[in-house]
């Protein structure tokens, strides 16, 4: 019979050496701050503070001059293909999932990521694109962001946050991504490809870096910032709600959007599929890779 004082010592030792696994399995799936993928500052500031990871996905030097305090800064240039320019993810997905952990962020956590709305290009739909495509449940975008939590008069610090290593479970969802070559084949099935572009880059009139002017052909233009408010949140209007379907946009549809890099475009997959429209995937090779091909057919007005 086991003296009562070392049953008591062998059962501490066993629930210390179960309970950290038990609470690791418990945590793979995040509690979730809300069912949307916007958020408002009201909805972070009512959030616990160790609920979830802050992603400033603005410039060095913006993120250098003031940010939200605990916000971890990211850059979509960090996380893209290494080939000429191009917004395409990288092969290796694996090694892309660590170095999202090495910035703290994990699967078992809620991700919020905040960028500069209309002074900006859409960084933060493509970081938080990123994350649902590798497979993060919980990932939201700060409507309004850095300028929306200023004018909530919240709190500023230029202090870096210690960043402690999280783990990333990579499972890609192919349902948000799509490739040059179902881009190729998007209207033969009836699909609708979005040029989310500035008007001046759809006609032919800028190209910025890429190696030819002029559009996908067949696509239908909508610029990425005419989503969003004049204050930098996204428009849930019924006026806007129109002007979608007028462009012939309907939920039912299959879109694939794509920009320059795929960040633009990035910003429109999560904000179509916040405003009901579900069948919605990026092209992130986007114009620079579709440009540089010169198989690929060109149109110009």
């Amino acid at each position: 019979m086991i003296p009562p004082t070392l049953a008591l010592v062998s059962f501490l030792a066993a629930t210390l050496l179960i309970a950290p696994s038990v609470e690791r399995h418990a945590r793979r799936s995040p509690a979730p701050m809300t069912e949307r993928t916007f958020i408002s500052v009201a909805t972070l500031r009512s959030a616990a503070r160790d609920a979830f990871t802050l992603l400033d996905a603005r410039s060095a030097s913006a993120y250098n001059r003031g940010h939200i305090p605990g916000a971890v800064r990211i850059s979509w240039l960090d996380y893209r293909d290494s080939w000429g320019r191009t917004g395409r993810l990288p092969e290796d997905l694996g090694k892309l999932a660590k170095r999202l952990a090495a910035l703290g962020i994990s699967s078992s956590r809620a991700v919020v990521v905040y960028g500069d709305a209309h002074e900006g290009w859409g960084e933060e739909g493509r970081i938080a694109w990123m994350l649902r495509y590798l497979g993060h449940t919980q990932v939201h975008v700060l409507d309004g962001g850095y300028a929306a939590w200023q004018a909530a008069e919240g709190s500023v610090t230029r202090a870096a946050p210690p960043v402690e290593a999280g783990q990333f479970d990579l499972q890609t969802q192919p349902e948000l991504r799509a490739s040059a070559d179902d881009v190729a084949r998007a209207r033969s099935r009836g699909a609708m490809v979005l040029d989310t572009r500035t008007e001046d880059e759809f006609n032919g009139s800028r190209r910025y870096f890429p190696a030819r002017t002029g559009r996908i052909p067949g696509a239908v233009h909508l610029e990425w910032s005419d989503l969003l408010k004049a204050d930098g949140e996204l428009d849930r209007s019924p006026e806007a709600m129109r002007r979608l379907h007028r462009l012939g946009l309907t939920p039912d549809r299959e879109i694939i959007a794509y920009c320059v890099g795929g960040v633009r475009s990035a910003f429109v997959v999560l904000a179509l599929r916040e405003l009901g429209f579900t069948n919605v995937r990026n092209y992130d090779g986007s114009w620079y890779e579709w440009s540089a091909d010169r198989s690929r057919p060109v149109e110009r007005p």
